[in-house]
């Protein structure tokens, strides 16, 4: 679950009340299914709205960090920091560069910074919000086997 405890009770309640809408009083089964299936395709939008894939496997015979649709060699990869609440709120506000690239999920409390060594890339850094930064930098800094 990658969102808030409370966007999956408001989401709840906005998908009863537009199936309510339907109800109209009348105990039929057509008229209070969109109340359970409301609901049910709320959620299933939060959860792939929270989601953001991370992944490192190899691509062409080489390890690449994969978030999203962006990616970076991992031989292009430099220092990877953590990042907890004062140090990520710093990093995505006074300290930002311009040119980094930033996948924020405020929800989650952690991230991690990622120095691009290329020298023909303007990116500096990326930040990734994350709940396991050790997990990705250890995956990012051992560089002899690439996940899957």
């Amino acid at each position: 679950m990658y969102t808030q405890w409370w966007m999956w009770l408001l989401g709840a309640s906005l998908g009863v009340g537009a199936g309510a809408l339907f109800f109209m009083g009348v105990v039929e089964w057509w008229r209070i299914a969109p109340m359970v299936v409301f609901p049910l395709v709320v959620w299933g939008a939060l959860w792939w709205i929270g989601r953001v894939p991370i992944r490192v496997s190899s691509q062409n015979g080489a390890a690449t960090l994969f978030v999203d649709d962006a990616n970076v060699p991992l031989r292009h990869i430099g220092e990877v920091d953590i990042l907890r609440d004062t140090a990520r709120r710093d990093a995505m506000s006074v300290s930002l560069h311009p040119l980094a690239f930033v996948i924020q999920r405020p929800w989650i409390s952690s991230a991690v910074r990622i120095h691009i060594t290329d020298a023909e890339d303007p990116t500096p850094y990326w930040i990734i919000s994350t709940r396991q930064p050790e997990k990705l930098r250890d995956t990012l800094t051992n560089r002899s086997a690439p996940s899957a």
